[in-house]
Order: structure tokens, then C-alpha cells, then sequence
């Protein structure tokens, strides 16, 4: 060193230890600008972009209210719920284990089921839910998903989601009540066999609903698009023992992604994937 010191100065020594350090703080200091810059729902959009989401089913509390949500997205069932990958080339070159990792494109989802439960006793009234889009743009590639066999929802509170343009609508929808054994159906009721058991078909529910420890209820929600790659979250009113507020529904902290690129069923048996629709 001090033979370099006499040949080059302290200077020369100096920058060379100092320029490198000084540029990665300078990166890390533009990222934290970057990152500061783009807050709440634009955050949590950003990294959804960028990123996408695994299928999960987790607890999700609500703030200060008296509910856990536990939010389940990922029903391949669905169509729209899948990987999102270039085109249909490429989705034929995926090894067929790939399928539905991560490494292979972001986590779309066209459904979630979100289970409302009270922390008590106490009846929760759920007065009212509503959809909030985030963020729309246009839609790309193509959305694949394996081949499995699906059977329909039962005992839940099927709803369709509008995040077009001008709607952003929460709908009901007619839904099946799952038959128990040993209790005879309602009259008139038309019974009918599927993967869960014997359910027969119930009128739709609009809100608001109740809500205790012991007496959960479960919502079936569809999302509807045919011009975008959307994010969205859902908003719920609710009041209990005299306190009202509003909690958020997401995808564990980010919101849910449902786009109306092309979508695509694959058989992972052939080799190369076939994918169709």
C-alpha cells in the first residue's frame, strides 16, 4: 500500500475505495425515492406487476374490526386463474412441473373466496361490500392453467365482481346449498348430485349479512373483465356493539390481479404441453 501511495497519491487510493460504496448508497438511496414515491394501493400494485402472487388461503385481519378474513384465491377451476406467459409457444415449452411455479410468469386470479368470521360472541353486521379498482391496463399474453376436474361451489355467497370501465359492481348470484345428511330439502327444491355431495340451488343474497365466532360466512367472488389487466380490492362496512368502520379485503397485503388475456387449459401428460382452450 505504500508503495502504491507513493506512485499514485492518497487521492487515487481514496476514490478507488470510496466510488464503489458511494454507488451502491447512491442506488439503494434512488430505489428508497422511488419506492417512497408510490404509496398505499400504488405500492402494493406495483409489486403485484412486477411479481405476481403464489395460490394461498390465509388469515387476514381487518384492522380494528372484530373479523378475520381468510381469503383464498388460486381455484384453477376458474378460468382466468393461472400463470400469465408470452403466448401460447411458450406455454408449450414449459416443463410440465413448471406449470404453476413462480418462475414461470405471475399469478393471475379470476376468483376468491373470502371466509368472514367474528373474534366473539358478538354479532358483526355486515352492512355492505363494494369493489375499488387500482390500477387497469391493457391486457397481454395468454393465461395457462392445468387441466383438473372442477366441481362448483356449495354453502357460499356467490358474487360477480364488474371492474370494466364504469361498473366496478358487486352482483349476487343464484348459489347451492349443500344438502346434510339426514335432512330433508326444502319443497320444491330440485336436488342434484356433484363432487361435494347433494345441494340444491338457492336465490341470490344481496348484503347485509351477521356474523359471529361460531357463525362464519363464506363469499364465493367472480371477477368480470373483457378489456383489461386489472388490480382490485374489496371494502367492507360493518358495525358491531355500536362501532362501525371499514375494512379492506386483499391478497395478503396486495390486491387481487384478474386480466382478460386469452386463456389457455394445458395437459401436462403430453410432452411437449398441449394447451387449449
Amino acid at each position: 500500500m505504500r508503495t502504491y501511495v507513493k506512485r499514485h497519491g492518497w487521492r487515487r487510493l481514496m476514490a478507488i475505495v470510496l466510488v464503489p460504496f458511494l454507488g451502491s448508497a447512491l442506488i439503494a438511496g434512488i430505489k428508497t425515492v422511488l419506492t417512497d414515491q408510490v404509496s398505499g394501493a400504488g405500492k402494493a400494485a406495483v409489486a403485484t406487476l412486477v411479481g405476481g402472487d403464489e395460490a394461498r388461503s390465509v388469515p387476514l385481519r381487518l384492522g380494528d374490526a372484530p373479523l378475520v378474513a381468510t381469503v383464498t384465491t388460486g381455484g384453477m377451476c376458474e378460468p382466468g386463474t393461472g400463470r400469465l406467459v408470452r403466448d401460447e409457444g411458450a406455454a408449450s415449452r414449459i416443463p410440465g412441473e413448471k406449470l404453476n411455479s413462480p418462475s414461470t410468469g405471475p399469478f393471475l386470479s379470476a376468483s376468491a373466496e373470502v371466509l368472514l368470521q367474528g373474534t366473539s360472541a358478538q354479532a358483526v353486521l355486515l352492512k355492505n361490500m363494494r369493489v375499488v379498482v387500482d390500477l387497469r391496463s391493457p391486457p397481454t399474453g395468454v393465461i395457462v392453467a392445468q387441466r383438473s376436474e372442477c366441481g362448483g361451489g356449495v354453502d357460499s355467497r356467490p358474487f360477480e365482481v364488474d371492474i370494466e370501465p364504469g361498473g366496478a359492481k358487486l352482483t349476487p348470484k343464484a348459489g347451492r346449498k349443500l344438502l346434510r345428511p339426514g335432512v330433508a330439502p326444502p319443497p320444491n327444491v330440485v336436488v342434484e348430485d356433484g363432487l361435494s355431495g347433494r345441494s340444491y340451488a338457492v336465490e341470490p343474497v344481496e348484503f347485509p349479512f351477521a356474523v359471529t365466532m361460531s357463525d362464519p360466512e363464506l363469499f364465493d367472488i367472480t371477477a368480470s373483465v373483457t378489456t383489461c389487466d386489472c388490480l382490485w380490492h374489496l371494502e367492507l362496512d360493518w358495525q358491531s356493539a355500536g362501532r362501525t368502520g371499514t375494512a379492506v379485503i386483499n391478497n395478503s397485503g396486495k390486491p387481487f390481479r384478474t386480466s382478460s388475456a386469452p386463456f389457455l387449459r394445458c395437459d401436462i401428460r403430453s410432452k411437449p404441453i398441449k394447451c387449449g382452450t
